[in-house]
């Protein structure tokens, strides 16, 4: 019998988010990526008296990402193109890329959420002359799905 080859798992602190074709800079956290399906339960009225379920709609849980607050106007120009205030514009969706790396730094998985919008935006972390923190921005993305490829999958 073969056995399984033992690979370690990636670890969480190296990563990068890229969209529109370049890396974003200084995210320093993105939170879980998850979706749940409902289930939707029913029985036949003809049969034994047994609930059965079926798969219902799929939601994406919305993702989360920091990072320190720098002159860096991304997140600011990004969550602007929602602001009621300014002009409708119709590019507020992007594909964004969360790819992990192993520890060298080497691109391993990539995670591509589709049709990306912001439903949240904080500019600032609170204030504190007595705290020893930076001050954090985040965004929180809505999206309509994700998968992942295996970039340096390596097949040995």
């Amino acid at each position: 019998m073969a056995e399984a080859v033992r690979k370690d798992p990636y670890k969480t602190f190296r990563f990068k988010v890229e969209w529109d074709g370049k890396t974003v800079a200084g995210v320093n956290s993105v939170s879980a990526m998850s979706h749940t399906t409902d289930v939707i339960e029913y029985r036949n009225g003809n049969e034994e008296p047994f609930i059965k379920s079926a798969p219902g709609q799929t939601n994406y849980d919305p993702v989360t990402i920091e990072r320190g607050l720098t002159n860096d106007k991304e997140f600011h120009e990004w969550a602007g193109t929602l602001d009621p205030r300014a002009e409708y514009k119709d590019n507020f969706r992007k594909d964004i890329k969360i790819i992990l790396c192993d520890v060298n730094g080497t691109e391993a998985i990539t995670f591509k959420l589709s049709n990306c919008w912001i439903s949240d935006y904080q500019a600032l972390s609170d204030l504190d002359a007595d705290d020893n923190s930076i001050a954090i921005e985040s965004i929180t993305i809505e999206h309509e799905g994700f998968n992942y490829t295996d970039v340096g999958f390596d097949k040995t």
